[in-house]
């Protein structure tokens, strides 16, 4: 069984970041010259795929607090509820787009409502 699978997650893998695009255009108009940008931006988590993927975050909407050691920790407001980032989902690059921008994981829960499964990855707005 373990020989059928590995070939299979393979394959999976390698399709997946075949998917990430900006199928509106919307990112292509909001920043046309960053594109390669977006594309290459990682957290810990792994690659953040592209700005189609991610989510705009208005400054009313991430916040961040120091902790008693000094290190910064954010927070978004992502589905009506305020979320911790995790430390390995934060994108340490300089911000070229300017707001901050969010990659959350999304699912439909049994009730088919949409539920935040993780933050992928996030970046503060240039500003921060």
């Amino acid at each position: 069984m373990r020989a059928f699978l590995a070939p299979l997650i393979v394959c999976a893998f390698a399709v997946a970041p075949a998917l990430a695009h900006d199928p509106t255009g919307k990112w292509a108009r909001e920043a046309p010259n960053l594109g390669p940008w977006f594309n290459s931006l990682a957290s810990g988590k792994g690659p953040c795929c592209s700005a189609a993927d991610g989510e705009k975050v208005e400054d009313v909407d991430w916040d961040a607090e120091k902790d008693d050691t000094g290190v910064i920790h954010y927070r978004v407001f992502l589905l009506g509820a305020w979320r911790t980032v995790p430390d390995d989902a934060l994108i340490t690059d300089p911000n070229r787009y300017g707001p901050a921008v969010v990659w959350p994981v999304y699912s439909t829960g049994i009730d088919g409502n949409k539920e935040l499964n993780f933050i992928r990855c996030f970046i503060p707005g240039a500003g921060a």
